[in-house]
């Protein structure tokens, strides 16, 4: 009788998502004045590129290591952006 195959692992929990997730359960409401400052974050002009040569080398499949790292950085960072903003927009919405 064949061994029973193992179950899949759970994909681990990026820290941007785990900081995400610890954020959005905070009691406190964001002051408009943190709200806007949030919204006004954004990767400059020299990051985007950055990361759009990343991206471009990972879809060529020609990344090195630590190239490969970076972009994942780079990756947690903007998704932790997002959902910073998302609480903000939220939190403006709410106090209007």
């Amino acid at each position: 009788m064949p061994a029973a195959s193992p179950e899949p692992l759970l994909e681990r929990p990026s820290e941007a998502a785990l900081l995400g997730k610890l954020f959005d359960r905070s009691a406190a409401k964001l002051s408009p004045e943190t709200a806007s400052y949030f919204l006004t974050l954004s990767f400059t002009e020299d990051e985007v590129s950055r990361m759009n040569e990343l991206s471009d080398k990972a879809q060529l499949g020609v990344l090195t290591p630590p190239e490969s790292a970076e972009l994942d950085a780079i990756i947690h960072v903007a998704n932790f952006l997002a959902l910073v903003q998302s609480k903000a927009r939220r939190s403006l919405s709410a106090a209007q």
